[in-house]
């Protein structure tokens, strides 16, 4: 994969570049998650580079080398001197990793509600379901119900209620 730290400035020029931590706030330094120390700074920056001449859409590679896990990723605005403490903070990233796709952690959550916790119900009209029911995690609050489209008449295409 590649590109999995993207960030869009909302005017600023680059050059950008990210910070990656761990969720106990140890620093990736290009081999492995260490306690941050200022004088390693520069070891610490994964590149960020701009999409096109002008787009303000910066790009950069999430190390493959990471294991899986949740992690912190800070974007910052080069100063012009080179990465720098004390460079601006253009975003902060909290996401899970799987080793292959970088997910933001609200809808890692979210999908793994949805997949694992809560109760659900398929109404079948023949082969396929006619209603998909989703309940919260009590049992009892339905949290959506998706129904075929009228125009799908194999009832692969779901309308959410």
């Amino acid at each position: 994969m590649a590109d999995e730290i993207q960030y869009a400035s909302s005017g600023l020029a680059g050059p950008w570049y990210a910070i990656i931590r761990d969720d106990v706030g140890l620093v990736w330094d290009g081999a492995a998650f260490v306690a941050y120390a200022s004088a390693n700074y520069a070891s610490y920056v994964v590149a960020m580079g701009e999409q096109g001449a002008a787009s303000r859409y910066f790009v950069g590679d999430f190390p493959v080398a990471i294991p899986a896990g949740l992690y912190r990723t800070t974007v910052y605005r080069d100063s012009g001197t080179g990465p720098a403490e004390g460079d601006t903070v253009g975003a902060r990233l909290e996401h899970h990793w799987d080793g292959k796709v970088m997910v933001p952690t609200w809808l890692a959550f979210h999908a793994a509600h949805l997949i694992a916790g809560p109760k659900h119900e398929v109404a079948r009209g023949g082969a396929t379901p006619s209603r998909i029911t989703v309940y919260e995690l009590d049992g009892e609050t339905v949290l959506f119900t998706l129904t075929p489209a009228a125009a799908a008449a194999d009832k692969t295409t779901y309308t959410k209620a």
